[in-house]
């Protein structure tokens, strides 16, 4: 059985932060790997190190996303299932729904960010070297694509 639900975030926080840290050069491959570009290595771990080098564009972006996300979906699921069961709920639907809707609400506010991160990834990218740019790209595919195409793959990453 699982540890009872902490009140406290911190430790959410904390080991979501770890993780995001951790995982950000396999992000960061796969990002590079899903825009047309390939990682340079023979081997996983060869790739997983050509990813920890920089450039690190949009790192702070993608970390930080990673992080609140990760912890608002495991501490807003804890809370919300032990608040449904104290409201009278079953097991089943308290340990679905909070998870199901903090995951939805996560991932609709951290899709523009994950889009102009990926985006930024591409080799020569003039974006990449702006200040700030993630805000830049963010800017740029409103201008260039409209505002809704911030959440173009949204459908396919709430899935997953």
């Amino acid at each position: 059985m699982a540890p009872a639900a902490s009140g406290n975030p911190l430790p959410y926080f904390t080991a979501s932060g770890a993780s995001a840290l951790a995982f950000f050069p396999l992000w960061k491959a796969a990002a590079i790997g899903q825009s047309g570009y390939e990682v340079a290595g023979a081997t996983p771990f060869q790739k997983y190190w050509q990813a920890m080098k920089p450039p690190w564009r949009g790192s702070l972006v993608v970390i930080g996303g990673m992080t609140w996300a990760r912890a608002a979906i495991f501490y807003g699921s804890d809370m919300g299932s032990q608040w449904m069961r104290t409201q009278g709920f079953g097991t089943a639907l308290s340990s679905t729904v909070p998870s199901l809707l903090v995951s939805v609400f996560a991932q609709t506010v951290n899709q523009p960010f994950v889009r102009s991160s990926i985006m930024i990834q591409k080799p020569g990218e003039e974006l990449a070297s702006r200040t700030c740019p993630n805000i830049s790209m963010i800017k740029h595919l409103c201008a260039t694509k409209g505002p809704t195409s911030l959440w173009l793959g949204l459908d396919a990453a709430i899935l997953k």
